[in-house]
């Protein structure tokens, strides 16, 4: 037992010291460490700290000072002058061969990483983070490696590899734990709060790709921002505070209670511009105009879209998907308040942005339920500029009907007078005939198409026909309207007409939506179904025709299978 003890002790003092090394390794370059402290807390203060390393520096603090200014820069969204400087800092490191600083190249190629992350370049983003992965393994400090990673899987998140996000999150959490005595290190203590932050963001990115089937994720949220809080009170760490108040103002946003999940965000709000990073402040005041519309706070919800408009802010950021929901908000609002001119011009605005945003974006960039919802709201858009303009031409229509019964009135009138005298036996005749005419107007088109089930009836079928799709008969070849309607003892016109009235959609269409997000699902969970052929694949769908399968696939996902396909082996390899 004294033998197995003292093996457990000299392990332990071996562990500490490999991990004191690595720590180590930080204090040949403290201005990154001071760089990286002053960039959370001031980021006119770390761009003051780089030109004096810039000016006054060593090689090696000349080289840093240089990547951490394009860094700054890229902060504030000058991508052009964060490049350039980001060029100097490699020739300069290249001219001087500073190879032997490991820990060095490595700080540079993070906060180029970061650039990159800043306007969703990913692939670029990754190929530098796996460059450093790999150069620094076994060489760099475990701060380092851990932010590097940290990005890698900030990446993975933002790019719906979920799985890997939260794995590599998790190894970072338990690499930073193993740390003997990792609470007494300042270092330590920030990266383990951040990355418990980063394991609520990524259980957050989960839920939202599918708010339904992932809700679970919510509370796992809640649990890791919870336990950042404590965290951050218990050892006196504001650095993250905004992000904790965000977290938790999602957390709210999506329970429905947008009056405290605006709370949350202002306060986030606050910090962002004390550190003065534009690009957050604008996507917080995004979510906060959010929380206005769904508290019926139009005017506020008003104001803060049309200056997000009006500034160009998100082209700038490339995030040309919140423009668009700025006009989609826009529309609503005043179609809430009945004014349907203006709700009709940002309704074919939103039409147009969001035709840009899938003209500009790959089909890899984005989730099939982000494109599901953002078409749906298109689609909501479409018909809105459809009934509006249907609309339009009926009152120019009654209108005109109008006109002609006026001007046929006064004709009439005037033709009455000159008779009057001569022809009073027609008076009776004329009004009559008058009335008439006025009564065939006002009563034209006034029929109203009655339902052949009650509202009760219809809910209660369009009940059985969801607990219905559990038992997946659509994947059947010879799934029909007749078909279902036998299974649910009626009649195949009562059926039609549920699913129109309820759905807002033929039978057909139901169906194919039905079978699109079977077979679209199952490849995302077996790996095996990728590797099927179009034809397979079809037959899995419950297609008979290949034609059929392929054109109803890109019908609902703007997409063929065969690219869909190649995108999601993309992505796994």
């Amino acid at each position: 037992m004294l033998g197995k003890n003292i093996a457990i002790k000299v392990v332990h003092t071996v562990f500490f010291l490999l991990s004191f090394f690595s720590l180590a390794q930080n204090y040949e370059y403290p201005y990154i460490d001071e760089y990286n402290k002053l960039r959370l807390e001031d980021i006119d203060s770390a761009e003051s700290f780089c030109n004096d390393l810039i000016n006054k520096g060593t090689v090696q603090e000349k080289t840093f000072g240089l990547a951490g200014k394009a860094h700054v820069y890229a902060y504030k969204s000058d991508y052009g002058a964060a490049d350039s400087l980001f060029r100097e800092s490699k020739l300069k490191f290249k001219e001087n061969n500073l190879n032997k600083h490991i820990e060095l190249k490595a700080n540079i190629h993070y906060l180029m990483a970061l650039r990159y992350i800043e306007t969703h370049e990913f692939e670029i983003a990754q190929n530098i983070l796996n460059s450093a992965l790999e150069f620094c393994f076994e060489k760099c400090s475990l701060v380092t490696n851990n932010k590097l990673r940290s990005n890698l899987g900030r990446i993975f998140a933002m790019s719906n590899n979920h799985k890997e996000a939260l794995k590599l999150s998790y190894i970072s959490l338990n690499e930073i734990k193993s740390v003997p005595n990792f609470l007494k290190d300042d270092v330590l203590k920030k990266e383990y709060l951040r990355e418990l932050l980063n394991v609520a963001n990524r259980h957050f990115i989960v839920f939202i790709s599918d708010s339904v089937a992932q809700k679970t994720y919510l509370d796992s949220v809640k649990k890791y921002t919870t336990l950042s809080q404590k965290f951050s009170n218990k050892y006196n760490i504001s650095d993250y505070d905004s992000y904790i108040h965000t977290y938790f103002g999602d957390i709210a946003f999506y329970k429905g209670n947008y009056k405290s999940a605006k709370e949350y965000y202002t306060r986030s709000l606050n910090i962002y511009r004390e550190k003065k990073h534009k690009k957050k402040i604008e996507q917080v005041l995004f979510v906060i105009a959010e929380c206005h519309y769904y508290l019926n706070e139009d005017k506020e919800a008003t104001t803060i879209f049309l200056e997000q408009i009006e500034s160009n802010v998100w082209a700038e950021y490339q995030l040309l998907s919140f423009e668009a929901q700025c006009y989609y908000y826009l529309f609503k609002i005043y179609e809430r308040e009945g004014n349907l001119n203006t709700a009709l011009a940002y309704s074919e605005k939103y039409s147009e942005k969001i035709e840009d945003f899938f003209n500009d974006k790959s089909a890899s960039d984005l989730s099939v339920n982000d494109k599901m919802h953002m078409r749906e709201r298109e689609k909501e858009s479409q018909n809105y500029i459809k009934n509006y303009s249907l609309q339009a031409k009926k009152k120019k229509a009654y209108q005109y009907l109008l006109l002609v019964l006026i001007i046929s009135g006064f004709l009439f009138s005037i033709y009455f007078i000159r008779l009057k005298r001569a022809h009073k036996r027609n008076i009776n005749n004329l009004n009559s005939r008058i009335e008439e005419l006025q009564q065939g107007v006002l009563h034209k088109d006034r029929s109203v198409k009655t339902s052949s089930l009650t509202d009760t009836e219809s809910l209660s079928l369009l009940k059985k026909i969801m607990d219905l799709e559990k038992e997946e008969l659509y994947l059947k070849p010879n799934y029909t309207l007749n078909l279902l309607a036998k299974k649910l003892n009626t009649n195949s016109t009562y059926l039609s007409e549920t699913v129109n009235k309820n759905l807002g959609m033929s039978f057909s269409t139901y169906t194919n939506k039905l079978r699109i997000n079977n077979i679209v699902s199952k490849m995302q969970i077996s790996k095996h179904l990728r590797n099927y052929t179009i034809e397979a694949l079809a037959k899995e769908a419950g297609y008979k025709s290949v034609n059929s399968f392929n054109n109803n696939f890109k019908k609902l996902l703007k997409i063929t299978p065969s690219q869909y396909l190649k995108e999601i082996r993309k992505k796994e390899n």
